[in-house]
């Protein structure tokens, strides 16, 4: 099994004091579009997350572009798009253009802070499989808390939650009150798209797991979402996730508690240093 992108250091936790208006809401771009890193830092950042399949950047008529096994992918459209136009066709930009908050959180979180939740398909689809047969081979089993699981192979994912489950154990010794949260999974691979739209969930590439979906809170199935507060679920969980490259979708206003994806190039732009190493 390949090496995964290990991001490299000690995840400083931020205070309750996150100003998330400026760590998480965008500025705006001369396309007229949210702003993310610019072109170099991008390109360090997806080379470092996927070693095997990044192809370097080259530039196409002052269009920028992103090479992944050997299909190009735009970096900045410059297109002027709505929220949901963002959320259905973004460009590598988009999908970067919020910063992943790492370790503790406190709410409510503000609307449409979502870091993380913006993705490309057909980049996964490059990544992870495009057709369900062809994500299927790419599936592996994972031991993971005393089970086995289904995780993808393909870029350093199902090592990265087979290290995430070792450390869980570890935590899991010293906090027994933790075990709630993992002894019950709500599941990892599973073919769908995500509820309300066309586009296929992160689980569809088997690079997503949730935890206890009796400890979880869903936005969709919430009648009071203005209650939700991050801060009720377990920290050092999450911590330990994202020291080996994954998301925590309890960091979105459209929160998923439950669940967690590997999104390394995230993880990277948020530790400070990772990709001048």
């Amino acid at each position: 099994m390949k090496t995964h992108a290990k991001v490299p250091g000690k995840i400083t936790i931020p205070s309750a004091a996150i100003l998330w208006a400026v760590m998480v809401l965008p500025g705006v771009s001369k396309g007229g579009e949210p702003g993310g890193p610019d072109p170099e830092r991008a390109e360090k950042v997806f080379a470092k997350a996927y070693p095997a399949a990044f192809e370097g950047r080259e530039s196409k008529d002052k269009t920028v572009l992103f090479k992944f096994r050997g299909q190009s992918f735009v970096y900045d459209d410059q297109a002027v798009k709505t929220e949901d136009k963002i959320m259905e066709n973004p460009d590598l930009q988009d999908t970067l253009v919020q910063p992943y908050p790492l370790g503790a959180i406190f709410g409510p979180l503000p609307a449409d802070a979502d870091p993380g939740r913006i993705r490309s398909q057909p980049l996964m689809e490059i990544l992870y499989g495009a057709k369900e047969e062809e994500v299927v081979s790419n599936l592996v089993v994972v031991g993971f808390c005393g089970r086995k699981v289904q995780f993808n192979r393909q870029q350093g994912a199902a090592a990265a939650l087979e290290a995430v489950g070792k450390d869980l154990e570890q935590l899991e010794k010293q906090r027994p009150e933790l075990k709630p949260y993992i002894e019950k999974l709500g599941g990892t691979y599973n073919r769908r798209k995500i509820a309300g739209t066309d586009r296929l969930s992160a689980h569809s590439f088997g690079i997503a797991i949730d935890l206890n979906p009796d400890f979880a809170r869903y936005w969709r199935w919430d009648t009071k979402r203005s209650n939700y507060r991050p801060e009720e679920f377990p920290v050092s969980i999450v911590e330990i996730f994202e020291r080996h490259g994954f998301i925590w979708g309890g960091k979105w206003s459209h929160y998923d508690s439950m669940h967690f994806e590997y999104r390394p190039e995230l993880i990277l732009l948020a530790t400070e240093g990772a990709i001048n190493q």
